[in-house]
C-alpha cells in the first residue's frame, strides 16, 4: 500500500497519510463543493489501510482552520471507523490542534472527543504567531 498525499487547495485540506511513520495529517480548510466526492477516496484508502494493519500506535493530526458541516459529518465517519478498529492497534491518538482564540475549533474537538471516547484525543492549543 502506498502513502496518500493530496496538496491542499482553497477549499480542500492537505492530506498526508504516511504509512511508514503511521502519521496521518489533515490540514487547512475544508469546504469542498462536493464533499463526498473529495473524501470518498480518502475514506476508502483509510478503510483499506486499517483492515490490512494492526499492532502499533496510529497518530492522526487534525490542523484545521475552518470546515463546513458536511466535512464535520465526514470527520465523524473517520472517527467512527477508527473507534471500531481501536482493538487492532496499540492505540489510536487524535491530536486536535486549534488556535488560541478559536473557540469554535476547540468546541468541535471537545465534541468529537466526547462522541468517540475510545480514541485518545489531545486538544492542543497553538499560538497563531508560531
Amino acid at each position: 500500500m502506498k502513502n496518500l498525499f493530496l496538496d491542499g487547495a482553497d477549499s480542500q485540506p492537505k492530506i498526508n497519510f504516511d504509512i511508514d511513520k503511521r502519521l496521518f495529517l489533515i490540514e487547512g480548510e475544508s469546504y469542498p463543493e462536493h464533499t463526498l466526492d473529495f473524501y470518498s477516496p480518502i475514506l476508502t484508502w483509510l478503510r483499506d489501510y486499517i483492515h490490512s494493519q494492526q499492532g502499533d500506535e496510529l497518530v492522526f493530526d487534525f490542523r484545521l482552520y475552518y470546515f463546513n458541516s458536511s466535512t464535520s459529518k465526514v470527520f465523524s465517519d473517520i472517527f467512527a471507523l477508527l473507534e471500531s478498529s481501536v482493538r487492532a492497534f496499540e492505540s489510536i491518538k487524535i491530536n486536535w490542534y486549534y488556535e488560541v482564540d478559536d473557540d469554535n475549533m476547540l468546541e468541535y474537538g471537545e465534541e468529537f472527543q466526547e462522541d468517540f471516547p475510545a480514541l485518545q484525543f489531545s486538544l492542543i492549543e497553538e499560538d497563531d504567531e508560531d
